[in-house]
């Protein structure tokens, strides 16, 4: 934190110097000051600096002090200030036309002004600045504490830094979504202008070696600030400026608060994680054999601010390649951390369908209580649970692309002592549906059919004894030949025996199709359109998908 050219030549000090060259370069922060009277000055001077000189190591040389200026300049110093009529009389133009075209700043100084009396006044202007914005950042960290403290939360964090700096504040999570914001209405709309121009940017490259990040746009300009707990990034707090140049305050201001949000962002993550745990519990002991009684658990439930006394279906949603996806992971707190995020996002589908968010996170598996509510218009209770469990599959996948979700739906119940009985059901249709018909789909058990009743026969060995009797010859046919004549017959039958339909499903020709059938028939020595025959295969069709025969 230091002064400006500009700031400087407002001190006493200063009052007769003249700028003669580069009035564009007049905002170059200044840090340090020194005192340059040897040729080798390169080797030596750092950046921000106020460089004071007679120009006795260069006398009236005009190269050498072109090259000094330019070295300075590219060097980073902030400014040049010469004293006249000693070692060099004048400053040529072509130096001033270098300083010019590198908006670095040349000041003529008066010969009776002694270095010591600058050197302090800089200093001491330099050193009470930043004892100033020092001392009005931890005003408002106290303040911002003090609100937090209250349960301001989030949102005291962003209106408190809204009205000490006098410009819009947002608050981010590590995703994106906004968790509180100081904005007048223009400026929410600004904010979501600039925010598609940052998401256009790669995440990596904001903060590289930096703790902001300014971005600037015709659309606008935006101070991003990283909110960390450790080496973790867990938002980010963004301040929309008009100009170009920030006080240095504002920065103070903007890192201090980012600062008191992690330390928010972290209380209420345990708060979150241990409300997270109880629900969890709760819903365990719900769908448990032993339960509390009705009053009991309704009470209990309402703690939560949930209603259990209306009719839900119960959705069980798996994550199937859960070990897979997450091989690349080192830390259990960042597996945590994914499953956390698509509780968020089930939840947020949850709440824009207008619903209670009851919702329990198990192992890889999430549960969820879909309340049935009454609508302006027609929909059946099963096309809302798919409607649902569509839109929280689609908005997992937009996340975590490389994740596959897998959806089961138990039929609907409105007493809670069968909460698990759909919760059964929910569980079947996945076992089932992911058995038949393979992963990532959404399983209703009403859809089940005759696999409900595969399913609950435990005798695995009976079943497939009778998989083997009416299938499994040609299955090996297939194997041994490399027809496709098991797929044919599960055409044929799923077409209600239709010739013309299941020659159109397979892409083939209906002659072609008899001459399959013939050979099937001929094969198995059956004849496959006898009804008890065609109960049989069918049954034997499904016990292989069921049992992946």
């Amino acid at each position: 934190m230091g002064i400006t050219v500009r700031e400087i030549l407002q001190l006493d000090i200063f009052k007769n110097a003249k700028v003669i060259a580069g009035h564009n370069g007049l905002h170059r922060e200044v840090l340090f000051v020194d005192v340059i009277e040897v040729p080798d000055v390169g080797k030596w001077v750092r950046k921000d600096t106020l460089l004071l000189t007679t120009a006795f190591a260069i006398q009236n040389n005009e190269d050498k002090l072109r090259e000094l200026v330019k070295m300075l300049a590219e060097g980073g110093a902030s400014v040049l200030a010469v004293k006249l009529g000693r070692f060099i009389d004048a400053i040529p133009d072509q130096v001033i036309n270098v300083a010019n075209n590198l908006d670095f700043p040349i000041i003529c100084l008066p010969l009776d002004v002694a270095y010591t009396d600058i050197i302090n006044s800089v200093l001491s202007n330099i050193l009470h600045k930043q004892a100033n914005i020092l001392r009005l950042g931890d005003e408002l960290h106290q303040r911002l504490n003090k609100m937090v403290l209250v349960g301001g939360g989030l949102p005291a964090v962003a209106s408190t830094l809204a009205e000490v700096i006098n410009r819009p504040v947002f608050i981010e999570n590590q995703h994106g979504d906004l968790l509180a914001q100081a904005a007048e209405t223009e400026d929410k709309k600004k904010y979501q202008l600039l925010k598609g121009v940052r998401n256009r940017k790669k995440p990596g490259t904001l903060f590289k070696e930096k703790t902001f990040a300014f971005l600037g746009s015709s659309a606008g300009n935006q101070i991003l600030v990283p909110i960390l707990a450790g080496s973790k990034m867990y938002g980010m707090l963004v301040v929309l400026v008009e100009e170009d140049n920030v006080d240095e305050f504002v920065m103070v201001a903007v890192e201090r608060s980012a600062t008191v949000a992690a330390l928010e962002i972290m209380k209420e993550k345990a708060i979150f994680e241990t409300e997270i745990r109880l629900q969890r519990d709760f819903i365990d002991e719900l769908l448990s054999d032993k339960q509390d009684d009705e009053f009991t658990l309704v009470k209990r439930a309402r703690d939560f601010g949930w209603n259990i006394t209306k009719e839900f279906i119960i959705l069980s949603i798996n994550i199937d390649n859960f070990k897979e996806s997450l091989m690349q992971i080192k830390t259990e707190s960042e597996v945590q951390e994914i499953k956390t995020s698509i509780y968020n996002l089930i939840k947020k589908v949850m709440l824009r369908n207008m619903l209670s968010p009851i919702i329990a996170q198990r192992s890889d598996s999430f549960i969820v209580f879909l309340e049935i509510i009454n609508k302006p218009f027609q929909e059946s209770k099963r096309d809302y649970a798919h409607r649902v469990a569509g839109e929280i599959k689609k908005l997992i996948a937009n996340h975590f692309s490389h994740i596959c979700l897998s959806i089961g739906i138990g039929r609907p119940v409105k007493e809670i002592q069968k909460f698990k009985d759909s919760y059964k059901e929910a569980n079947q249709a996945l076992w089932i549906g992911r058995a038949a018909w393979g992963r990532g789909k959404i399983y209703n058990y009403e859809d089940m059919g005759v696999y409900r009743l595969l399913f609950s026969h435990k005798d695995t060995e009976s079943l497939t004894e009778f998989y083997r009797e009416f299938i499994e010859p040609l299955v090996l046919y297939d194997q041994k030949n490399g027809t496709d004549l098991v797929n044919t017959l599960e055409h044929y039958y799923n077409s209600n025996s239709n010739i013309m339909l299941t020659a159109e499903k397979l892409y083939i020709h209906r002659n072609t199709l008899n001459y399959r059938l013939k050979r099937i028939k001929e094969i198995l020595g059956l004849d496959i359109d006898e009804a008890e025959t065609k109960i049989c295969l069918i049954m034997a069709l499904k016990i292989s998908r069921l049992l992946n025969l």
